[in-house]
Parts: C-alpha cells; sequence; structure tokens
C-alpha cells in the first residue's frame, strides 16, 4: 500500500501548484507506485468561503493594485503581525483542515506560505505526529508566513535562501538547499547541433532568438515589449507568448512585423522553446526564472509583484545571470548591447545561468521527502 503525502498549495499564482507537481512528479519516477500524492488547495476545498474570497483577491490586487499589495506584503511581515494573521486565518482555515485530515496521511508537504502555521497547530490539535514540510517557491528575502520553528523540515531554494532562513531563527540542521523544482521536461540547454535541429523541427529560423513570455494569462506590457524590439530592427527572432490572451495574441498575429515575429498563445511545450532561445524577457516569477536557469537562458526582468518578488529580482542581479529592466526603452537598449554589441557577456552569463540552474531540484527535494517519511533505517534503498 502506498504512504498517502498531502501536497498544500493555492493558485494565488501558478507557480506554487507548478512546484507540487513536478515534485509529485519526481516522486513517482524515483519511487514508482511507493507514494500516493494528494494535491490539495486547502482555500478551496473545506475553507469558510469568505477565506476562499479573500485569498483570491490576490490576483485582482497584484493586477490592478500592486502597491497595495506590497503595501499588505510587508506590514503583515513580522512576528507580531504574522501572529494576528494566524489567529484570523486559523478561526476560518482550521476546521476544513480538520475534515481534510481525518485520514491520517503518511506526511504533509506546504508550498505556499498561508499553509504553514495554522496546518502544524492543526496537526497538534488533532495529535498527529506526522513530517511537516515546507518548500519555499520563493527565491530570497520571504515572508515570515513560510517560516515556521516547527517545521521538521524546510527546503529552499539557494544557499542565499538557506543563510536567510537561519538569520530569522531556524535551525541549521533542518534547512535544505535543494533548488526550485522545476517540470522534468526541463533539462537543461543542448548542444548547438541539437538546438539548430530542434529550430528546424518547430519551424523557426536558426538564429539569435529572443523568447518573451508574460505568464499564463498574458498579462503586462508584452504587446508592447514586442512591438519595440521588432521595430528596434536588432535581426532577432522574436518568440511571444501571450498565453491565455486570446486578445492579444489576434492582435499581434494580425501585425505586419518588420522582422521574424512568431505569436503564440498558450503552449504545452515551454521546455522547448526555451531550448530554442537565447535569452528570455519575462516578469520575475520563481518558477519561469527557475526554468529558464535550467535552460541556460540569460533573463531580463521587466516587472515583479511588490513584496515576494522583490528579492527574485536581487538574486538574479546578483548572481549576474540577467538584468532588470522595468521600462520599455531600457528593454530595447539592454537587448542591443547584449546582442549586438557585448555578446561575448551574454554567452559568459549564459554559462552562469547553466551552472546556478538546479534541474535536478524536484528530484532532490523529493528524496527528502522520501527520507523523512520511510526513514533510512527503516526503508529499502
Amino acid at each position: 500500500m502506498p504512504s498517502r503525502i498531502v501536497f498544500l498549495f493555492s493558485d494565488t499564482g501558478g507557480g506554487h501548484r507548478a512546484s507540487a507537481r513536478a515534485v509529485a512528479s519526481a516522486l513517482e519516477l524515483e519511487y514508482p507506485g511507493r507514494f500516493q500524492v494528494e494535491l490539495l488547495d486547502p482555500f478551496t476545498n473545506g475553507s469558510h468561503p469568505f477565506l476562499k474570497w479573500l485569498v483570491y483577491r490576490y490576483g485582482f490586487l497584484i493586477k490592478y493594485v500592486p502597491p497595495l499589495w506590497g503595501a499588505i506584503f510587508h506590514l503583515t511581515d513580522s512576528r507580531a503581525a504574522l501572529k494576528a494573521a494566524i489567529r484570523v486565518l486559523g478561526r476560518q482555515f482550521r476546521p476544513g483542515m480538520k475534515a481534510n485530515l481525518a485520514e491520517p496521511p503518511a506526511a504533509v508537504v506546504s508550498f505556499h506560505p498561508l499553509t504553514n502555521h495554522v496546518v502544524i497547530e492543526t496537526l497538534h490539535e488533532l495529535g498527529l505526529k506526522l513530517p511537516f514540510i515546507t518548500v519555499v517557491t520563493d527565491m530570497s528575502d520571504f515572508h515570515r508566513g513560510w517560516l515556521s520553528p516547527q517545521a521538521d523540515m524546510v527546503v529552499v531554494p539557494s544557499a542565499e535562501s538557506r543563510r536567510y532562513c537561519v538569520s530569522k531563527g531556524l535551525d541549521p540542521r533542518k534547512v535544505f538547499s535543494a533548488g526550485l523544482p522545476v517540470d522534468p521536461g526541463f533539462t537543461g540547454p543542448l548542444p548547438r547541433p541539437e538546438r539548430r535541429l530542434l529550430r528546424e523541427r518547430l519551424g523557426l529560423a536558426d538564429t539569435p532568438t529572443l523568447l518573451l513570455v508574460s505568464g499564463g494569462e498574458g498579462a503586462g506590457r508584452l504587446g508592447r515589449q514586442a512591438i519595440a524590439l521588432d521595430a528596434a530592427g536588432l535581426g532577432l527572432q522574436l518568440l511571444v507568448v501571450c498565453g491565455r490572451n486570446q486578445r492579444l495574441r489576434a492582435r499581434l498575429a494580425r501585425r505586419k512585423w518588420r522582422g521574424a515575429v512568431h505569436v503564440m498563445g498558450f503552449v504545452d511545450n515551454m521546455p522547448e522553446l526555451m531550448q530554442a532561445s537565447d535569452a528570455i524577457v519575462s516578469k520575475a516569477g520563481p518558477g519561469t526564472i527557475a526554468e529558464a536557469l535550467v535552460s541556460g537562458l540569460p533573463l531580463f526582468l521587466t516587472s515583479y509583484v511588490p513584496g515576494q518578488e522583490e528579492g527574485n529580482v536581487h538574486f538574479v542581479l546578483e548572481q549576474k545571470v540577467g538584468w532588470y529592466v522595468p521600462r520599455v526603452r531600457r528593454l530595447v537598449r539592454q537587448v542591443r548591447q547584449a546582442f549586438a554589441e557585448d555578446h561575448e557577456e551574454l554567452e559568459r552569463m549564459q554559462g552562469r545561468a547553466d551552472r546556478v540552474g538546479r534541474p535536478q531540484a524536484a528530484v532532490e527535494i523529493a528524496q527528502l521527502i522520501a527520507a523523512a517519511v520511510e526513514p533510512p533505517a527503516a526503508a529499502d534503498f
């Protein structure tokens, strides 16, 4: 009988679900049939309707009033504020969580900052002594909600974020740096001959290529960025992924472009598109950053969500694997410099990105979870 493990996440941003799915896939690949992973969004499954409504205002806030969200993030990032938030969340969240844990799992793994403290308290109230593991899906300088001293294990994306956790009082023996989990399809950059064949198969020219993405919803200034880059006459092939934004895709598809521009909607071959590209333009989402680094792509970061994504920008700049270019003119200027004026630095960045990327992160996290559920002394390794 496989050991049942509950993975907690929320769709306040696609990265939490994507990370959970990546680790679930790695568990099955590494330990076939040994673990049964249950993906659970506790905010839509059993919690008070008001809590669901409140949590899912996140998307509205970051789209229309991001400074307000940034203020909320920073105001709640203190011990006193977090304690108050836990009390409020607990009343709305705990009854549903108790129902979801009525059949005790072998372990609980949290991929969201709001599913840590209250769930640990709930486990104690139910008298359940089982491993509770937190997998942090922000790159660095993250919210205190991620950090509970009572967690049995906290897995973080980098050595920098591990030092941050220890500085906030976590037991260093419980904090592990494993990278940010990405889908197994992201396997790393291709040698030039293989990349040429991939481009040919995708119907692309074998020429310097820039990938432009803006999340699954195709939000932000993606259209303006593509138009400005094409108008600059940089001789680049642009891959513009509009996601679910059908209006933007239709508008860009009708446009008469100066150079080679490929406009796409929602895609299911992002690993191939990254392998076919030389660099990427994106907002500072942690999932896209991790996927790009695994693919050896330098990043042109154009925006970030105030609060949790600020640290992602700092991480990219400190590692020297990309640039922060919040204005379209600055983006065009930096792309021109990277591709036309200082191509050697672009190649050095590609090498650094490849070294910083951790394609085995999901596997390492799966191994840590497996060891917590079935300690090596008892497991059949």
